[in-house]
């Protein structure tokens, strides 16, 4: 069932995961402390998985241009997603149900066994193996390219946070400004509303871009609330999206920028037949 949520624990840690609801992970508490937005029951029970705290972003990161690209010498065409028309968006492990494969105490592992559609051609199998390790929540993707060709595919993750009272520090060597298609265009070194590599409020700017050459731990500090958040990861990109006026903000550590299978210099990664994808993301609560 979608709204199916299992729960590992460690100490005063405990994370709730959704596997039929695209795998999300529903809510982290450390210490009774929110880590990330929590998924509201009535979400969780109609499906909604934008609700959650945090999904799986495989094959791919954001979007897609026109759900359309070049590979291997031919034009792929794949369906757009009616959230983000007319391009295609997230790849399509967060529109899947996962099965638990491994459910221990402090650990559970889902798979997803993805054939091909139209939604994206070439048959994959994803794995997320999450664990709580004190006040740490590891996160480790790795997907397996089943196709007989090469084939791009990468695995990130998109988790969202409470936006009240909330400040954000990391530092990235470059930010893609966008046009009104919402795809990037050109990038330049971060400056001014868009430069964190100091401590600021989220509420200050409305942001829906990619940084490239994410370096060192991003840092999320709440006003008032006992822990702040520390992430690191294997991934060098991430997707900053602070809507204007909503109670949530969203950092993404992710394998690649925004469309990049149009782009000549960011490539996605292309995985041979029978190899993998493999990368990971660790949250760390941390008492302030």
């Amino acid at each position: 069932m979608a709204d199916e949520v299992l729960a590992i624990r460690a100490g005063n840690s405990i994370c709730h995961v959704a596997p039929g609801l695209g795998g999300a992970l529903a809510s982290w508490e450390v210490d009774g402390q929110q880590m990330f937005r929590a998924a509201a029951e009535q979400d969780l029970a109609s499906g909604n998985i934008v609700g959650c705290a945090s999904f799986p972003l495989v094959p791919y990161s954001n979007r897609i241009g026109f759900g359309r690209f070049d590979w291997n010498g031919r034009t792929v065409k794949i369906e757009e997603n009616a959230i983000s028309r007319p391009h295609a968006i997230h790849g399509v492990g967060w529109q899947e149900a996962w099965a638990p494969v491994h459910h221990g105490a402090a650990d559970l592992t889902l798979q997803l066994d993805f054939a091909g559609d139209a939604r994206w051609p070439w048959p994959f199998r994803a794995e997320q193996q999450i664990e709580l390790i004190e006040d740490s929540l590891i996160l480790r993707m790795k997907a397996t390219n089943l196709a007989d060709e090469i084939a791009p595919l990468a695995f990130g993750h998109h988790p969202y946070f409470d936006a009240k009272a909330a400040s954000l520090q990391f530092s990235a060597g470059l930010f893609f400004e966008t046009g009104d298609d919402h795809l990037p265009n050109g990038a330049i070194v971060p400056a001014g509303e868009v430069d964190f590599s100091s401590e600021r409020d989220v509420g200050a700017c409305a942001i829906d871009n990619a940084y490239a050459d994410w370096s060192g731990p991003a840092r999320v500090a709440w006003e008032g609330r006992p822990h702040m958040l520390q992430i690191t990861s294997s991934l060098s990109n991430a997707v900053l999206y602070t809507p204007k006026g909503a109670d949530f903000f969203c950092f993404e550590p992710v394998p690649h920028i925004n469309n990049a299978l149009n782009r000549a210099d960011c490539a996605m990664p292309a995985i041979e037949p029978g190899s993998a994808f493999e990368s990971h993301i660790s949250f760390t609560a941390i008492r302030v």
